[in-house]
């Protein structure tokens, strides 16, 4: 009697386990399905680092983050365009599957004057360069090893402070721990390089690119602070004010950041009913 008992709870369990790991697959399937949607998209655009220039620069096929947003329900990746290693611009996409969107969120983090073209035509062009670089004179100069860059640049990230006012709510934005992306490029002379970004939860919202840089005086850090929504974006550099951002509401395609929603019909990854 007990045997068949134990059997029959064994059985239960592990029905149970399969059906767990049933749906955990499902939902990671799903989850690639909606990056490589969106990759797609993604791989249609061509941007070339300055006016002046035809040479594209290079998509990094994955994702430098991967994000969900449970308050808005948007989950989406963020993908970047690098010239000779340095990052140059940012594509923050997204699907939302409650108001059935696809929002694109393009964003020039270069201190040129990038162009994109889409099927041969330009789609951005913004008039003046994403970022402005200052010197990080208090940080020393950049040390020998990889290792001990990271520690000085980690440093630099964390003298930053930024407030995301998102849907009339102020949100203290979260330094996450590991850069998006760490750099070099030798026509830059760029010694070494990182992307932080500080996120809401785990959607980034605003960015920091901190530099070591060959200069004329020698070797110096250098850092620009960025911002990677449509939303007003304040931030801090210490207690100095080096950032802030109206809230986007019209798509400029001359600003350095230009973002474009579209509602699908029919949605291509509806959640599946409880």
């Amino acid at each position: 009697m007990f045997g068949v008992i134990r059997w029959l709870a064994l059985t239960l369990v592990l029905g149970l386990f399969v059906g767990i790991t049933a749906s955990a697959d499902d939902k990671t399937s799903v989850a690639k399905q909606r990056v490589e949607w969106l990759r797609e998209r993604v791989a249609a655009m061509s941007v070339v680092p300055t006016r002046e220039s035809n040479e594209a620069c290079k998509l990094h096929e994955e994702p430098i983050i991967k994000w969900s947003n449970p308050v808005s329900g948007g989950e989406g990746a963020v993908f970047v365009w690098t010239s000779d290693g340095r990052p140059i611009a940012l594509a923050k996409c997204h699907l939302n599957s409650r108001k059935s969107l696809h929002v694109e969120t393009l964003v020039s983090i270069s201190d040129n004057r990038l162009r994109m073209s889409e099927a041969g035509q330009v789609s951005w062009e913004p008039a003046e360069p994403g970022v402005k670089f200052e010197t990080l004179a208090d940080l020393g100069v950049p040390a020998d090893t990889e290792s001990l860059r990271l520690a000085q640049m980690r440093r630099a990230a964390r003298e930053f402070r930024f407030v995301d006012n998102w849907v009339e709510s102020e949100w203290e934005l979260r330094l996450m721990p590991a850069p998006l992306l760490r750099y070099t490029s030798a026509s830059e002379k760029i010694i070494d390089g990182a992307l932080f970004a500080f996120a809401q939860g785990t959607n980034p919202e605003a960015l920091v690119l901190v530099e070591a840089v060959e200069s004329a005086n020698g070797r110096v850090w250098r850092a620009a602070p960025s911002r990677l929504t449509a939303y007003q974006v304040r931030g801090w550099h210490n207690d100095r004010r080096v950032l802030e951002t109206a809230k986007i509401q019209t798509a400029i395609r001359t600003a350095s950041l230009f973002q474009r929603p579209r509602t699908l019909n029919p949605f291509p990854f509806p959640e599946k009913s409880e």
